[in-house]
């Protein structure tokens, strides 16, 4: 995380952005992220040759849940435009943590929680509040972990040393929905929770961690349907019911996506999902219409008609 006295711009900043650099900056301090991101990209499209906007985009986009892939990005093209930057073994180690983050975080059932792996252990990298909205601890004398713990046992194994797959292979295996953990926070031993949500879906269904939903579509040859749900919605299961049946009949003709937006907070942000179950539908890397709210007569009516989908508009 960076703030007024941290983000320093490594060159003069060109006079045309000055103020667009200032803005998102202090959108950023006062924790308006949507604020801070508009602002760097206007700047980013007025000098797109100037490095260090890349580098405030990149770490702001490093604080959002579900948007590792697109800091990883920017942070990347700050050291292709400077390559020489004083701060490019921080970055470059940077980047590798969010690039491990791409490839983890959706192969965990950790409902709205986040797990890095640094030097000293396992800590909690990111917390979504969302994910505990309908979470009651009035039953159990422990709080939920959040931002900043290091986790040092799962129930009574101890995790020191181990590395992060082996952890999350750990909190996968523990039976139910609740996981009794013990954590370093503000230099205390304490114990917390971990919720944990079910995720068995079969393989051509991919749950969206980290990644790039727009990067995704782009790579993708076949339709793709993108369904934004949350853990308690009753109406989601029977959209999975429909999904994995279409999963099994056209395993090999269209691709789907599942976004938990307790989860992921920020593609949703960026598609302007407001309502749960919400579909998309993409073909020929495009979106190609949409379902808002529980319909599942026309999500299934959609998907056995989604070679004919015409209508397109870009994400």
């Amino acid at each position: 995380m960076f703030s007024t006295n941290k983000l320093a711009a490594q060159h003069e900043i060109p006079d045309n952005i000055k103020d667009l650099i200032s803005n998102g900056v202090s959108a950023f301090d006062s924790v308006n992220i949507a604020r801070a991101i508009t602002e760097f990209n206007k700047a980013i499209e007025i000098a797109p040759d100037f490095a260090d906007t890349y580098y405030y985009l990149g770490e702001t986009y490093s604080i959002v849940p579900g948007a590792a892939a697109r800091s990883s990005r920017y942070l990347k093209k700050y050291l292709e435009l400077y390559p020489e930057a004083p701060d490019k073994a921080k970055v470059t180690e940077e980047i590798a943590v969010l690039d491990k983050a791409v490839k983890t975080k959706h192969n965990t059932s950790l409902r709205g929680i986040e797990l890095i792996s640094l030097k000293s252990g396992i800590y909690v990298r990111s917390i979504n509040q969302m994910a505990y909205t309908n979470t009651d601890f009035a039953f159990d004398a422990r709080a939920g972990v959040i931002a900043g713990d290091k986790l040092i046992k799962i129930k009574d194994k101890d995790i020191t040393g181990l590395p992060l797959q082996t952890v999350i292979d750990i909190i996968d295996e523990v039976p139910g929905n609740k996981v009794a953990v013990k954590v370093i926070r503000g230099g205390t031993e304490t114990f917390a929770v971990m919720i944990k949500t079910e995720k068995n879906y079969p393989e051509n269904i991919l749950d969206l961690g980290e990644e790039d939903l727009s990067e995704l579509i782009n790579a993708e040859s076949k339709p793709t349907i993108v369904v934004f749900w949350n853990t308690w919605s009753n109406e989601y299961k029977d959209y999975l019911a429909i999904l994995k049946d279409a999963a099994r009949d056209k395993k090999d003709s269209i691709r789907i996506i599942t976004i938990n937006v307790e989860e992921n907070i920020f593609t949703p942000w960026l598609c302007g999902i407001n309502k749960v179950p919400t579909v998309l539908f993409a073909k020929d890397k495009k979106l190609a219409g949409s379902i808002s709210g529980y319909q599942p007569e026309i999500l299934k009516e959609k998907i056995s008609s989604i070679d004919k989908i015409t209508d397109q508009f870009n994400l």
